[in-house]
């Protein structure tokens, strides 16, 4: 399925702009573009991007900064390929903070 650039917007609660800076950064990643389009070009966005969208928008929410939400965020897929598996980051001596995908 795929979604709208207002869809991503609304579900992950960022702005326009959030949206384009992470996209140009390389973070959000839509279907293929058309070679040679710029800017203005309506973008569809896969559910994998909008569910990753969601959960930097979160992280961010809490505190963390764009940057290492991204990193975050990656490290969960390459180890977690498992949405319902808990994600379990360590951040300090004896501390650590458990993700999960979904609502709860």
């Amino acid at each position: 399925m795929a979604y709208t650039s207002k869809d991503l917007q609304r579900a992950a609660n960022i702005t326009v702009r959030q949206m384009d800076h992470w996209y140009r950064r390389g973070w959000l990643e839509p279907f293929d573009r058309p070679q040679g389009s710029g800017t203005g070009i309506p973008l569809e966005w896969p559910e994998r991007t909008v569910r990753k969208a969601i959960f930097m928008s979160n992280l961010i929410n809490v505190g963390f900064r764009p940057e290492r939400a991204h990193y975050i965020v990656e490290d969960y897929r390459r180890w977690n390929p498992t949405p319902s598996c808990p994600y379990i980051l360590k951040i300090g001596n004896g501390l650590s903070l458990v993700f999960r995908e979904g609502p709860g």
